[in-house]
């Protein structure tokens, strides 16, 4: 935390960047931003924060974790972005596309809202159901 401080010092970011800490009802504070990251390197299943932050309509970038679960939510630059695991420029280069880029932004944003239908309950229960019976 201290080095995250000393870096927003540096570049001057003091009006642009927070470090909240823990927080209730989390829900209020994604619903004020725009673009998710979810910068794993280790095994994921399906991430639920990833679920749930396309399902708000946020623009989304993941690694592409060893689980694959990131590549069965996400097409690639349709509802979000995949990046590489460990790979910092493909990181920062597609924040600042997205930053940048509100054409794209708002595509993947109103894209990622359809997991809602895909990953809804109902649709969940089904698919275990006839997993289990067959």
């Amino acid at each position: 935390m201290e080095e995250l401080n000393k870096l927003v010092k540096k570049l001057q970011l003091y009006n642009e960047v927070y470090f909240e800490g823990q927080v209730n009802l989390v829900v209020n504070h994604i619903a004020n931003a725009e673009i998710f990251v979810l910068n794993s390197n280790s095994v994921e299943g399906m991430p639920n924060a990833l679920i749930e932050a396309m399902a708000m309509g946020l623009a989304c970038i993941s690694t592409n974790f060893p689980s694959g679960g990131a590549e069965f939510l996400i097409e690639n630059n349709v509802n979000g972005i995949i990046i590489p695991i460990n790979n910092k420029v493909e990181l920062k280069r597609s924040l600042q596309l997205l930053i940048d880029n509100e054409t794209l932004r708002q595509k993947l944003k109103t894209n990622a809202e359809k997991i809602r239908q895909t990953q809804a309950k109902d649709v969940i229960i089904n698919q275990w159901v006839e997993f289990i019976l067959f």
